[in-house]
């Protein structure tokens, strides 16, 4: 076995036999130099105890599994509202990315739309890269996987359609987009199964667990309405607190124009008062002149308007101007010489 080539210095391969239940198992540990952890168990009617081993030792590697996330676990924990698809997607991406550069530069100063770091560094980063799984349900996130995931995984319980005519065809797509061979990674699906010593107490178990499901599939509905409510509600309450902003500044403004409107009206009557008092100025100063007009008609017989000589131009317009008023006044003229 330690000439085996997944061989990794692994710290515990253990073989189990289990004659009463038929049982037959192999558990390969490859290190707790980082703590504890805990890893998976694959069930498979294996050639060959050769296959097995292989199995084993390779499954005991650490791997990193990541996704979308759900909000049935992340929700409850942090109150915070969940993200749409899109944002989630973009994160999950943008991680990976981040993680790739951080597993294989010292320094690593990321701007990203999501994440940020200013010369990161991993302190303990191992020789070889951790493989990031990368879980997937829909088409998008299966097409990631397959242009830079070590491995992809799924979930088991749905219509078989959902996997051959979905996924591993979307998988199929990102490796060849990504110019990858297309076993480049490994392919997981989750399995749900009942493990007992005791096969009635197993197959008990199991339909316990089909009625749970059953249940479950029977109020998703409901549930997705609810959450669907809830989800809007979260919405509309900043948006209805926006919007009562908007109609304050609305009010606002409208009692702005109201003062206004009610100032250039104030201004227009001071106009047409000052106008009013204009015209009446300027009717009774006629009027005055008239009134002195006629005082001086009583008096005066005639007007004496010097006659200028013919290079004296300006006199000479002084002159007819004279003669012009004279005529308006209705008086005599006379020219005077010398």
């Amino acid at each position: 076995m330690f000439d085996h080539p997944d061989f990794d210095d692994h710290e515990q391969v253990t073989f189990v036999c289990e004659a009463e239940a038929g049982l037959r198992a192999i558990i390969a540990l490859h290190s707790t130099a980082l703590g504890p952890a805990f890893g998976g168990c694959r069930m498979w009617p294996y050639a060959s105890d050769a296959a097995a081993l292989t199995d084993a030792l390779r499954l005991a590697l650490t791997a990193l599994g990541v996704g979308t996330g759900e909000s049935l676990n992340e929700v409850p924990a942090t109150g915070l509202a969940w993200p749409p698809f899109k944002e989630r997607f973009g994160r999950l991406r943008e991680a990976i990315e981040l993680m790739r550069r951080l597993a294989r530069e010292e320094r690593v100063s990321f701007e990203g739309e999501f994440f940020r770091t200013d010369k990161a560094t991993i302190y303990d980063r191992p020789e070889v890269p951790v493989p990031i799984y990368v879980a997937a349900s829909g088409a998008v996130a299966a097409r990631l996987a397959g242009r830079v995931g070590d491995g992809f995984i799924c979930t088991s319980g749905k219509a078989s359609e959902l996997y051959t005519e979905t996924l591993l065809p979307a998988v199929a797509e990102g490796l060849e987009k990504a110019g990858r061979a297309p076993d480049a990674i490994e392919r997981m699906i989750e399995m749900k199964v009942s493990f007992d010593v005791d096969l009635e107490r197993a197959r008990a178990e199991i339909m316990r667990l089909t009625r749970v499901a059953d249940d479950l599939e029977a109020s998703l509905p409901k549930q997705v309405s609810i959450a669907v409510r809830d989800g809007i509600a979260r919405e509309v309450v900043p948006v209805s607190r926006s919007l009562a902003e908007i109609r304050g500044g609305v009010n606002q403004a409208l009692r702005r124009l109201e003062r206004l409107e009610q100032e250039l009206i104030a201004e227009r009557n001071a106009r047409i008062d000052d106008l009013g008092i204009l015209v009446d100025l300027v009717t009774s100063g006629w009027s005055g002149v008239d009134e002195r007009l006629r005082r001086l008609e009583s008096g005066i017989q005639g007007v004496v308007v010097p006659l200028p000589t013919e290079r004296d131009e300006p006199a000479r317009a002084a002159a007819e101007e004279a003669e012009r008023l004279a005529g308006r006044l209705h008086y005599p003229v006379a020219e005077a010489t010398g």
